[in-house]
């Protein structure tokens, strides 16, 4: 079977922790038995017969004590809702009789191995399974057998219609016509093969692309589309309609293969909202928000290289100008015991005079000592090289003067080698020292400061208030 399905990962270890199942199948007392619903609707787009009201309405009316009510496909096996819905009636089957009752077998399944798995469960625990349009006995190996031929012709239904929406999705595609909901500011025309702006929405959309580019952030225009317009977007909403390339006038279409996903791009297939050089500025601004938010630099000086001792996690940092207050991101049930806060300007104190203290040591870690021996693999190579040389010269032979010149080749890059570490450590050594110098860290901004912080490795521990080491 199916093992990703979520709803036998998460029934069955309760199946067989219960030693106390019902395994005797017996018809309950129709007084003491308690009836279960279940709505499900894929979409919101449905007939009024099979909306979840209809549904609820005709659950209640057949006398259930609890309706689930769930917007889910059929084949979702992550359906919150069922699994509840499932686990509840597992758990009162244990004192009295429970039924369970859909409108339709439709609306609890169409995947013939979900069916399989449920009903196993459901027959464990001596859960009755009605619809509307009858009672089915999953007690008895006929009921079974017909609950098994319906599922399969469900599921058979299903695959049917994911073809059929697959096929026309391409065929939209091959056409350039809209797929999905249509972008704030159009409707869809009357023939359905074409997007046009929607003259109650339209003004309103170039009134928040102007707004976004005169500075306004998301979250201010979030606010005013709801007081002024009551409209809700929340600001990820707003941000990807911003990107969205219909609003430009072009159809963008994500399509997946076996081999990956691609996009394809049909150009001026409707009016657009923007023009190129509006369109231009969008992408600007989000650029400049993005590098002052901190996702291509960090924001402050000590962002990321401070973490709390007790809880091993960062510190949450305060946006004031003069100082900068930070505090320890743990929360419950991990709740941080120190509930002071430290000043960031004290941090980088704790740093530079780390940097300062430290200076010779780092600089004697990197730098080799006066009249260090050589390297063993140079001793060896020039050993190598000496005694093919007296060979030749004892013996003669061609052969070895292109192994000698070889050996002397690598010697050479080898050497190079070397003296590029030992500069590179000497310009290191120079830099070490000037960080060393307080005045060196004057005028810098915080996001250059930070780079240096992280390039050094630099963490620090916090405890509170107190500032319990520095870590080079």
């Amino acid at each position: 079977m199916n093992s990703n399905l979520s709803l036998q990962a998460d029934l069955v270890p309760a199946i067989r922790s219960d030693s106390n199942v019902n395994k005797s199948h017996t018809h309950p007392i129709a007084g003491s038995m308690l009836i279960l619903g279940y709505a499900r609707v894929s979409t919101k787009h449905l007939s009024q017969a099979t909306s979840i009201p209809n549904q609820v309405a005709r659950l209640e009316a057949y006398g259930c004590h609890k309706v689930w009510k769930e917007r889910a496909s059929s084949g979702d096996s992550d359906r919150s809702e069922f699994q509840d819905m499932i686990a509840y009636a597992m758990k009162a089957a244990k004192s009295q009789s429970v039924c369970i009752v859909v409108s339709e077998r439709e609306r609890l399944w169409r995947n013939l191995e979900e069916q399989m798995i449920v009903l196993q469960h459901l027959y464990d625990h001596g859960i009755e399974f009605h619809d509307l349009a009858g009672k089915i006995e999953i007690h008895e190996p006929e009921g079974r057998l017909t609950t098994h031929i319906l599922g399969a012709a469900a599921e058979f239904q299903r695959n049917l219609t994911i073809k059929k929406v697959k096929r026309q999705k391409a065929e939209a595609r091959d056409q350039g016509l809209p797929l999905g909901k249509p972008p704030f500011g159009y409707q869809l025309s009357d023939d359905k093969r074409q997007l046009e702006p929607d003259p109650n929405t339209w003004n309103i959309a170039k009134e928040i692309v102007n707004r976004y580019l005169q500075g306004e952030g998301l979250h201010r225009i979030s606010s005013w589309l709801l007081k002024t317009h009551g409209i809700k977007r929340d600001r990820a909403s707003i941000s990807r309609w911003l990107d969205s390339p219909k609003i430009s006038g072009h159809q963008r279409y994500i399509i997946t293969e076996k081999d990956g996903t691609c996009e394809k791009w049909v150009y001026n297939t409707h009016k657009a909202l923007v023009t190129p050089e509006i369109e231009k500025s969008i992408i600007q601004r989000k650029k400049n928000n993005k590098a002052h938010c901190g996702n291509n630099q960090p924001l402050y000086a000590v962002s990321g290289i401070v973490h709390c001792k007790s809880c091993e996690v960062g510190i949450n940092w305060s946006n004031q100008k003069e100082f900068r207050y930070g505090r320890c991101k743990g929360k419950f049930p991990k709740k941080c015991p120190h509930s002071g806060t430290v000043r960031a300007d004290r941090v980088e104190q704790a740093i530079i005079t780390a940097i300062c203290l430290r200076a010779d040591e780092i600089a004697e870690a990197i730098l080799p000592p006066k009249g260090d021996r050589p390297d063993p693999e140079i001793l060896k190579l020039e050993q190598q090289i000496q005694k093919k040389k007296q060979f030749h010269k004892e013996n003669g032979g061609d052969g070895l003067e292109q192994d000698i010149w070889k050996l002397e080749t690598e010697l050479a890059h080898m050497r190079n080698q070397i003296d590029a570490r030992h500069q590179n450590n000497e310009r290191n050594n120079e830099v070490i020292q000037m960080l060393a110098q307080p005045t060196f860290w004057d005028g810098m901004s915080e996001q250059d400061r930070n780079l240096i912080y992280k390039d050094l490795g630099i963490v620090v521990w916090v405890r509170g208030r107190e500032i319990v080491s520095v870590e080079l």
